[in-house]
């Protein structure tokens, strides 16, 4: 039992990894995959603003703050 044991770790290893690897031709971990734009921007959870519009209104809540 003891020789198979350390056949097994001789035979299967495969030194140590550097870092994070990510396959690239399969981006998926599981289940897990990236969203679509579609899901994202549904109007429910996520809404698009432009950046002027996401700019007023955190000087209009920093505004509030500072008299309240």
């Amino acid at each position: 039992m003891l020789v198979y044991g350390i056949y097994v770790q001789v035979r299967f290893y495969k030194g140590k990894k550097e870092g994070w690897e990510v396959d690239e031709d399969n981006p998926y971990h599981g289940s897990a995959r990236w969203a679509r734009p579609k899901e994202i921007f549904d109007g429910q959870n996520f809404v698009a603003k432009s950046q002027q519009d996401i700019l007023a209104a955190f000087t209009d809540s920093v505004t509030q703050r500072e008299e309240g």
